[in-house]
């Protein structure tokens, strides 16, 4: 009885230091494997810290870049959508029904109406230039639609008595005063001024005044509204009584830029949008290259 339990226990022995054996050969078989196999993986293979951390740089620098673009986007249509950048002319003449706002008598001649802010700029010139011992007279500004159709009416009348065509005073007429709806003069703006009434435009060129305004209206947020050498582009006449104000936005002055590039509103509004249109597209390109499309 007690041989037969002895012999029980010693057979159990065995085979539990059997199966261990077995354990601990199936174990050292396994960890040499995957040694092997790790030994064998390609440098390419293996994860790259540097390189992870390139592509999030790159990452961040693409929005970063994203957002500038965004940011200069904004800042043209904040500019092209500006009151005081308001174009107006043959091709864009005003909405129907327009009516100027916030229109104020002007100082020097209650008779004539301007917009607050360009009223408040032109008396500030009108300040610098008497202290240069400068007369300068405001002759014009804001018009309604129906004084402006009578001033074209009554413009296109005076060609037609001076014994031209119909098709030429006409034509004279479209040189030198816009027809109703396409007139700046509608906005409040524009300002119309010369040393006195009635001269002519080779008297107000060789004027004081004019010398003083074409070298320091844009100081004061003016631009000369219709240069020479530039009709092609505003489709009128040279004039040097036509002053309009184009203020600024933000830390852009616009009457700067534009008396520095000698630039017509036109070309200047045009230059603003192409550089939007470039923006735009530089944005679609990289935000397409970061989709990885």
């Amino acid at each position: 009885m007690n041989f037969s339990l002895k012999t029980d226990s010693r057979e159990l022995n065995i085979a539990y230091i059997v199966v261990v054996s077995l354990i601990f050969v199936l174990t050292l078989v396994t960890f040499s494997s995957m040694f092997v196999f790790n030994s064998e993986l390609a440098p390419d293979d293996l994860p790259d810290d540097k390189n992870e951390q390139n592509e999030i740089n790159y990452s961040a620098e693409t929005a970063a870049k994203i957002h500038e673009y965004k940011q200069t986007i904004k800042l043209y249509d904040e500019m092209l959508s500006a009151p005081y950048l308001k174009l107006v002319n043959k091709q864009n003449p005003l909405e129907e029904g327009f009516v100027a706002e916030d229109l104020v008598q002007t100082i020097t001649n209650p008779a004539v109406k301007l917009n607050s802010e360009a009223a408040a700029a032109l008396q500030k010139f009108i300040e610098a230039a008497a202290q240069e011992g400068i007369v300068c007279t405001i002759v014009s500004g804001y018009r309604t639609y129906e004084d402006q159709e009578s001033y074209y009416t009554e413009t296109y009348q005076s060609n037609m008595n001076a014994g031209y065509s119909k098709e030429t005073a006409e034509n004279m007429t479209n040189l030198v005063v816009a027809k109703a709806g396409e007139s700046e003069a509608e906005t409040g703006l524009t300002v119309e001024i010369a040393t006195r009434r009635g001269m002519t435009v080779e008297e107000m060129e060789a004027s004081d005044l004019y010398k003083f305004a074409k070298e320091n209206m844009y100081k004061y947020g003016f631009i000369l509204r219709y240069p020479q050498g530039k009709e092609s582009i505003t489709e009128y006449n040279y004039s040097p009584f036509l002053f309009r104000y184009v203020g600024s936005t933000g830390d852009v002055n616009h009457a700067q830029y534009i008396y520095e590039k000698n630039l017509t509103l036109e070309e200047y509004t045009y230059y603003l949008a192409n550089k939007k249109a470039e923006a735009k597209q530089s944005l679609d390109v990289l935000e397409e290259q970061a989709s990885g499309k």
